[in-house]
């Protein structure tokens, strides 16, 4: 199918089918709309007739208080029918009322004047009276209602109303003879707020929306009812006239979307033809064909992109040759490097130098993260081409190092000086273990593309596959001559370094000292506390003598609980102080999992040439002071 035809389907879906489904739910909508505002008419009508009738009563209430203050209140009060009948024709008078009442408690009429059933609702107002005895009484004068006011309220909704209160009295529009004008059975209704009780009721030939509000007694003589209402045929016809309204304006609404979709369709597809055909002639091979420029609109954007695009193809033409001639080096050093793998500095060099040949970046660094027991810095191991690139740069590269560090992945940096430059972080991952961050410097006139970062993270690969090749050979070297238990060095590294160190000290006419330490009554120890106390002691043992001591003395397991130590270039006196020191603080040692454990140490120390030409007579003297250091009692240092 064409893309014409395409698009004038999504015109038909987009526009002309929201617009049915809009057609549909507003014939619902207005269907019933016409019922809608015309219950809010009534709602608001009747809120607004109960204030008049409130605001009615409050008057009346007012004229009551105001005659009673010029009336005869003891007459009212007397309980003489005779003298209050005149006290309240009085009242009455001064209060501009039809009539007025005295009441008690009970409701029974003690003297009344006037007549309070004339044919129409009355407005009540009620004042309380202390009769004789402490009874209680309550006078009351009616005016008829003013229903002018209440007329023009629901006249002005152009609603029906009425009013009917318990004595059937009935004012208002409603027809003779309606059920609301009878009024009697709507007394049975439920009672609600203003408004919220909607009936349809009969109404002659027809039916009426209805709704009714309760007065109470205290503004109309007795209870009574208040309604609004309009004929369930004025209501349809309202509705069917917004219904018509609102389908005539969706159809008019769908016919011009249709003729705007057919226009704009046709708009879209005739340059977009000639891309098309443009495309295609690119793909044969014909890269100068052009798309002579349209509109400035999306679509002369879209047009004027393409001719940039042929010219930017054949430009990346020659980009992707040259890269490739970069992989190709890339992967020269590559295996260089792999190469290299028993010589961490070669292999560091060759990396950072790989990145920059292969790349055309400005610098390279490989940055080496901490490694368990060395001081937790980023270490800086090779930099191309200088030693650094600069102090405010080898911060940057120091800090991206150190977020790759923390798990972070390939980061990018603009720096602030305005140059454009810019740094880059990869990581040497081996596994899911980052070893250290490879971190190139380039600038703005040669921007590292997308073949540029895979060349250099997979020389970032690569690099931490051979890294770890190394750290492997290193640790099994590590492991052949390191005690396992106390991490010192072993007998066997000690007797090589030791004939070495001695040979080295003979050529060059050097001093140089063996001390060998013993652990006091460790059986003892172990019967008593266990062998894993006597382990730990051990090692802390060993712990606290190779931090006692220079880092080029050597410190290593003799055996059982014996450990010796070689003083290289130093006299048997400078070595019988160093270890009186490690006497005192391997007695003060405690562990914190065995704190009862204490051990003390005995320790022999002989000198070459002093006393002993070769390596044999020097261990034997320096074993012979141990054993005096035993005899003389333990715990002390005796010198050969």
């Amino acid at each position: 199918m064409k893309l014409q035809y395409k698009l004038y389907l999504f015109f038909a879906g987009v526009v002309l089918l929201p617009l049915l489904v809009a057609t549909i739910t507003a014939s619902a909508v207005l269907g019933r709309s016409g019922a809608d505002t015309y219950k809010d008419r009534m709602r608001s009508s009747l809120s607004a007739a109960s204030s008049i009738l409130s605001s009615q009563a409050l008057a009346l209430a007012g004229e009551l208080e105001s005659g009673l203050q010029s009336a005869d209140t003891g007459a009212l009060a007397s309980g003489d029918a005779a003298l209050a009948e005149r006290a309240l024709a009085g009242l009455a008078q001064e209060a501009g009322a039809l009539a007025a009442a005295v009441i008690d408690d009970s409701g029974a009429t003690i003297a009344s004047t006037g007549s309070a059933d004339g044919g129409e609702p009355m407005v009540a107002a009620y004042a309380d009276l202390s009769g004789s005895g402490g009874a209680r009484l309550r006078v009351a004068i009616y005016r008829p209602l003013a229903t002018e006011a209440l007329a023009d309220v629901f006249t002005a909704q152009d609603l029906e109303w009425g009013l009917v209160d318990e004595g059937q009295t009935a004012q208002g529009s409603f027809p003779a003879g309606s059920e609301l004008a009878a009024g009697v059975p709507l007394f049975d209704l439920p009672s609600g707020g203003a408004g919220e009780n909607f009936h349809e009721v009969g109404v002659g030939d027809g039916e009426l929306l209805a709704a009714f509000i309760r007065i109470p007694p205290e503004v109309i003589s007795g209870e009574a009812l208040l309604f609004a209402g309009v004929g369930t045929d004025v209501v349809s016809r309202a509705s069917r006239q917004a219904l018509t309204a609102g389908v005539a304006s969706m159809l008019l609404l769908s016919a011009l979307a249709a003729i705007l979709g057919y226009f704009l369709t046709r708009t879209i597809t005739s340059p977009l033809r000639r891309l098309t055909e443009a495309a295609v002639a690119g793909i044969e091979g014909d890269l100068e064909r052009r798309v002579e420029p349209g509109s400035g609109d999306e679509m002369g954007i879209l047009v004027d992109s393409f001719n940039r695009m042929q010219e930017s193809i054949k430009g990346h033409i020659a980009d992707l040759e040259e890269s490739r001639k970069q992989m190709l080096l890339a992967l020269s050093y590559a295996g260089e490097i792999l190469g290299a793998t028993t010589d961490r500095e070669r292999l560091i060099e060759i990396t950072a130098q790989a990145a920059r040949l292969a790349t055309g970046v400005d610098g390279a660094q490989v940055r080496l993260f901490p490694v368990e027991g060395s001081n937790g810095h980023v270490e800086l191991s090779s930099s191309v081409p200088a030693a650094r690139f600069g102090g405010r740069l080898d911060g940057l590269a120091l800090d991206l190092s150190s977020r790759v560090a923390a798990g972070e992945e390939i980061l990018e940096k603009t720096l602030d000086a305005g140059d454009g430059r810019r740094l880059m972080a990869f990581p040497l991952l081996h596994g899911e273990n980052a070893l250290g961050s490879l971190v190139v410097l380039f600038g703005e006139d040669r921007p590292l593309d997308e073949s540029g970062r895979k060349i250099l993270g997979s020389l970032a690969l690569q690099a931490a596959s051979a890294l770890e090749n190394v750290d492997y050979g290193e640790l099994q070297h590590s492991l052949a001559i390191t005690d396992q238990m106390t991490g010192l060095f072993n007998y066997h590294f000690f007797d090589e370094y030791m004939q070495r160190e001695l040979n080295r000290s003979r050529r060059y006419r050097h001093e140089m000292a063996v001390a060998i330490a013993d652990l006091d009554d460790f059986k003892r120890i172990n019967d008593s506390f266990g062998h894993l106390a006597g382990d730990a002691l051990l090692r802390a043992v060993a712990d606290t003598m190779r931090k006692g001591v220079r880092e080029a003395d050597v410190v290593a397991r003799y055996g059982g609980e014996e450990i010796v130590v070689v003083f290289p270039e130093t006299n048997k006196a400078a070595a019988r102080t160093v270890v009186e020191k490690l006497r005192k603080e391997i007695a003060l040692l405690r562990l914190d999992d065995y704190p009862e454990v204490r051990v003390t140490a005995s320790i022999g120390v002989a000198g070459f040439p002093q006393d002993a030409g070769d390596m044999n007579d020097l261990l034997k003297l320096t074993d012979d002071a141990l054993y005096r250091s035993k005899l003389a009692g333990k715990n002390r240092v005796t010198a050969a």
